[in-house]
């Protein structure tokens, strides 16, 4: 016990020496675009968690049957991958996964369970309960984020009549004992939330009074510190009242946020959007997606794009298949409106992105034969 107590120590005093200032204070995001590569427009996108480099991301997907869905990019100029399938009918709530993506953390009721994996290639397996010291009996426990040590747990759990956030510290293998409350800003309840990478900024999806729902951003000095609500910011770049907005999860440094959005102020119909950090990458954007600028949608034999790409600039076209085969890189220079023959393209749904200068497109299309 004392040997896990000084580690605990350690990697908290490397946090504390590493990561001592504001964070807030730089938290800007710009490109806010929606994943129209992979959302699906009649059912539920949520949950997301993206990975510290910003590359990989899961998700939940649907409204009766719920799946655990993984998309990836090799780049962050690139478009996200045709999804595919982790897990099948899970409970319809937040999930979780260490550092390194090898452990995978699922609130089920009371109950948070853990699943394990040798490597990125193989399935979750091994389910197992963790043992949660807290001070109610949750009827829920609706999403679990943890510090970048793993020591810290921060877990949102339904008692009968109240929404609590509780701070654990591990003592074992999958226990994890009460440390303290974290509080939830004044006038707002809180039906979810996470902690960023370096544990220093706590993201909060907050339903205001009049049922609005927005994030809200409160960090601390030290991972040894509370967070204090007195702090709580709501970035202009992600506020739209006219849309649910919550589910949020942070790469490092805050480089990208990827969270959930519905446009009918419902869980029923979210999709999933994401935005970078000021200053990280401006080449991606909901105005440089073409929409309606590729057409006809869908399309037998011809697509016309038809984008603002500088005539000047080279610009490369890919196309790629729902798994991830790609048809077609082509070098297009001095045009920024042309038409491709897509006669060989079989029936099915396809992704296009375009890289102009230090522009990027991206969105989908189908083609029916």
């Amino acid at each position: 016990m004392k040997k896990a107590g000084l580690n605990l120590f350690a990697l908290l005093s490397i946090s504390f020496f590493t990561y001592s200032q504001n964070i807030n204070s730089q938290l800007t995001f710009d490109s806010v675009r929606a994943l129209n590569e992979i959302n699906d427009q009649f059912t539920a996108d949520a949950f997301p968690w993206i990975s510290n480099d910003g590359l990989r991301l899961y998700y939940t997907q649907g409204s009766l049957t719920i799946f655990m869905k993984y998309s990836e990019r090799a780049t962050i100029n690139d478009p996200w991958s045709a999804p595919t399938i982790l897990m099948s009918g899970i409970p319809t709530t937040g999930f979780t996964l260490s550092s390194n993506e090898l452990e995978l953390f699922q609130g089920s009721g009371p109950d948070l369970l853990h699943y394990s994996r040798p490597n990125m290639a193989s399935p979750f397996t091994n389910q197992t309960i963790v043992n949660l010291n807290l001070p109610v009996v949750p009827y829920f426990v609706r999403s679990i984020s943890f510090d970048a040590s793993g020591f810290q747990m921060f877990a949102y759990v339904n008692s009968p009549g109240v929404n609590e956030i509780f701070e654990l510290t591990k003592s074992g293998v999958l226990t994890y004992n009460f440390t303290r409350k974290i509080p939830i800003p004044p006038g707002y309840t809180s039906p979810n939330g996470r902690l960023s990478c370096d544990g220093l900024t706590f993201v909060y999806s907050l339903v205001d009074t009049l049922g609005n729902h927005e994030l809200g951003f409160v960090d601390r000095a030290t991972p040894f510190d509370t967070f204090n609500v007195a702090t709580l910011t709501f970035l202009p770049e992600l506020v739209d009242t006219s849309f649910l907005t919550s589910q949020a999860s942070l790469s490092s440094n805050n480089d990208w946020i990827v969270f959930a959005r519905g446009i009918t102020n419902s869980f029923a119909e979210t999709n999933l959007y994401i935005a970078s950090k000021t200053g990280v990458i401006n080449s991606v954007s909901e105005n440089m997606q073409l929409h309606d600028n590729v057409y006809p949608n869908p399309a037998t034999d011809i697509l016309n794009f038809k984008f603002k790409g500088k005539k000047n600039v080279s610009s490369v076209l890919k196309i790629v298949g729902i798994d991830g085969k790609q048809f077609l890189s082509k070098n297009i220079y001095g045009q920024n409106q042309f038409e491709l023959d897509i006669s060989q393209l079989n029936s099915g749904l396809y992704f296009y992105s375009i890289t102009s200068g230090n522009e990027f497109y991206q969105d989908k299309f189908v083609v029916l034969k």
